[in-house]
């Protein structure tokens, strides 16, 4: 299985080549590695660039819903996954398992295939969009285990159930760290800039590490949802309260410390960048 992960993490080094993504690697269920890998794109939404969402949100994991993408149809993934913008369409995370990679975005039987793969269903499907008798007895077993209607077809509703798998699979082992704001009382979020933001995202392990310049930008965006998916947070783009939250927890759960002031950030930020927004 080693030889398998690390053959679906080559292929999408070929495609997501840096800086093109931002990539945050956790623990997933039984302890393996999971990378949560976001593609960077050229543009953000209002809500994104102020960190003002619409409407306030709440944490924990969404359940998959069904999204009409322009030029892509419905697809089936976590509420606000895939958004779309006046210039394009920001992609979903991209889900890397030992097992193969996958984006929480089911579409079409390729997209089946692939999550199929990623989640380890065996015998492992050749990801070719043609419903063959291997992939109709995956399917079979994912109903199975998921206690669907065990159809062998790729409908819908095995879709939603793929799509909240792979979601859930991302956000189960980190997704206990929000419940303790439930016990423990939330901590102070009221200091807490976008320095400091993207300071806790670099010490939390985003990948290649962002310049933590106070400025919001399609890189820090990236970096924002690749850790939203891998803590059960809705996935927006957008630095808002649950946000906030979350890394806050994360952040003092890893270093002991409490999230630190934008004072102590600015000190620290790096010195290379070229000054553009990230």
């Amino acid at each position: 299985m080693g030889g398998i992960g690390l053959a679906a993490y080559g292929i999408y080094e070929l495609f997501f080549k840096k800086p093109s993504f931002q990539t945050h690697t956790t623990s997933g269920p039984n302890g393996q590695i999971l990378h949560v890998r976001t593609p960077v794109t050229s543009n953000i939404t209002p809500a994104q660039a102020t960190g003002i969402p619409n409407k306030q949100v709440l944490p924990g994991t969404p359940p998959a819903v069904a999204v009409n993408v322009p030029g892509q149809g419905i697809v089936h993934a976590p509420p606000n996954s895939v958004t779309v913008t006046t210039i394009g369409v920001q992609p979903p995370p991209v889900i890397i398992t030992p097992t193969g990679a996958s984006t929480a975005t089911i579409a079409t039987t390729k997209d089946v295939q692939r999550a199929l793969n990623a989640l380890g269903y065996t015998p492992r499907l050749t990801e070719d969009g043609i419903i063959g008798p291997n992939t109709i007895a995956n399917i079979k077993q994912f109903q199975s285990s998921s206690g669907i209607a065990v159809t062998g077809s790729a409908d819908a509703a095995t879709k939603s159930a793929l799509a909240a798998a792979l979601s859930g699979l991302s956000s189960s082992q980190n997704a206990a760290t929000i419940a303790q704001a439930t016990f423990t009382g939330p901590p102070d979020i009221s200091h807490i800039v976008v320095k400091d933001v993207q300071h806790m995202l670099n010490v939390l392990g985003t990948s290649p590490p962002l310049v933590e310049d106070g400025k919001i930008g399609p890189k820090t965006v990236a970096a924002i949802k690749s850790f939203q998916t891998t803590h059960g947070l809705p996935v927006d783009g957008i630095a808002g309260d649950p946000l906030k939250t979350a890394l806050a927890i994360a952040f003092q759960t890893t270093t002991g410390s409490p999230s630190p002031s934008s004072g102590a950030v600015a000190s620290q930020a790096p010195a290379w960048g070229s000054g553009i927004p990230t």
